[in-house]
């Protein structure tokens, strides 16, 4: 992690990211039955979205922004799903 955002910002950057996934893990699948192993299995490891070495979970780990690359690859997506015809293919 500090050789992407260096030695200082490093540990607050690990900090917000276990704070989110924790968050996210009470939100949505309840209480946490193993707390030493969630967080390191889950919690912890970097998840890219897309190919940018900073994007953890459509987010830059340097600032802590909305990932432009996974935006853009979100406008595409959403670009093909209006594309395709009410029907789908042949359904007319």
């Amino acid at each position: 992690m500090s050789g992407l955002v260096g030695c200082t910002d490093a540990p607050q950057v690990l900090a917000d990211r276990l704070a989110r996934r924790l968050e996210d893990q009470l939100r949505l699948d309840g209480p946490i039955k193993d707390p030493v192993g969630r967080p390191i299995g889950k919690g912890l490891p970097q998840r890219p979205e897309c190919g940018d070495v900073l994007c953890d979970n459509r987010m830059l780990l340097d600032s802590g922004r909305d990932c432009p690359r996974c935006e853009d690859r979100q406008v595409g997506r959403r670009a093909q799903r209006q594309a395709v015809p009410v029907g789908g293919v042949g359904g007319g």
